[in-house]
């Protein structure tokens, strides 16, 4: 027991621009010991973690890709919410340079209230390991985007798992990094045929090149913009010309079984 990832829930799927059926961005990593690991904490987050029946409190790991509101705008809330239960443990925040900044200005400054409620210990990470036990390990690497922005990748001794911020794809490196992993979280934000010349978001067709070459078992889209309402189909499409595995349309609160997903 501990030393496989279980299952993940897609907490949120969407973006900054509010929709009826996609949150902002989170994911929840669930360990087969109980070790709940917390991708992103956009708005919305916490009521959607209520919404998955999963106990806020039990979160000891929170992973920011990059500092965007969209990806980080729950995150006072989620502490707040700690202190109202009584928390004693300590909450752990990993995220670019900037992270630890971010949480001092919000807590001693804009909310001094909130400032030493809870132990919380905040991390700004570089690309490379981030925090490890013996059972469970999980690294970094740096993305594309308008902001720093990374990729975290999850490994246990039976399978791993890669949730990407924002990104341009392809992006050099990002391929062997995930390379043969179980499952990769990754945003298409547009369709191919939309009009978006900045390199800061992902299309299919290119991302369907790079998951191949990574040879990753199975692809998880998220972070959809109102632009790909109805194109769903198309997306997966263009992305399976290059891919050769599972492609599947995240939505919000699916949750995703790692039972038969292994090395």
């Amino acid at each position: 027991m501990g030393h496989r990832i279980s299952k993940v829930i897609l907490l949120g799927t969407g973006v900054t621009i509010p929709s009826k059926d996609r949150n902002a961005p989170g994911v929840l990593v669930n360990l087969d010991d109980g070790t709940l690991f917390l991708f992103d904490c956009g708005n919305g987050i916490l009521r959607q973690i209520a919404k998955a029946d999963v106990d806020f409190s039990k979160i000891d790991n929170i992973l920011i890709t990059h500092l965007h509101l969209d990806h980080t705008s729950d995150l006072g809330i989620l502490v707040k919410a700690n202190w109202l239960q009584g928390r004693q443990n300590t909450l752990n925040v990993y995220g670019p340079h900037g992270t630890k900044q971010m949480c001092e200005l919000f807590f001693s400054k804009a909310y001094p209230y909130l400032e030493g409620v809870i132990p919380l210990s905040v991390t700004d990470v570089k690309p490379g390991p981030v925090v490890k036990n013996d059972r469970w390990s999980i690294s970094c690497f740096p993305l594309t985007h308008g902001v720093s922005s990374f990729a975290y990748k999850v490994e246990t001794e039976e399978n791993k798992v890669v949730i990407c911020g924002d990104t341009f794809s392809p992006v050099k490196g990002l391929s062997t990094f995930a390379k043969n992993a179980d499952l990769l979280i990754h945003e298409v934000s547009f369709p191919d045929d939309y009009n978006y010349e900045k390199k800061d978001h992902t299309k299919p067709k290119p991302l369907g090149i790079e998951v191949e070459e990574a040879g990753v078992k199975t692809l998880v889209i998220t972070h959809m913009y109102p632009a790909c309402e109805g194109k769903e189909e198309q997306i997966v499409k263009s992305i399976k010309e290059s891919y050769t595995g599972e492609v599947i349309i995240g939505e919000d609160l699916m949750v995703i079984s790692l039972a038969n997903k292994s090395k």
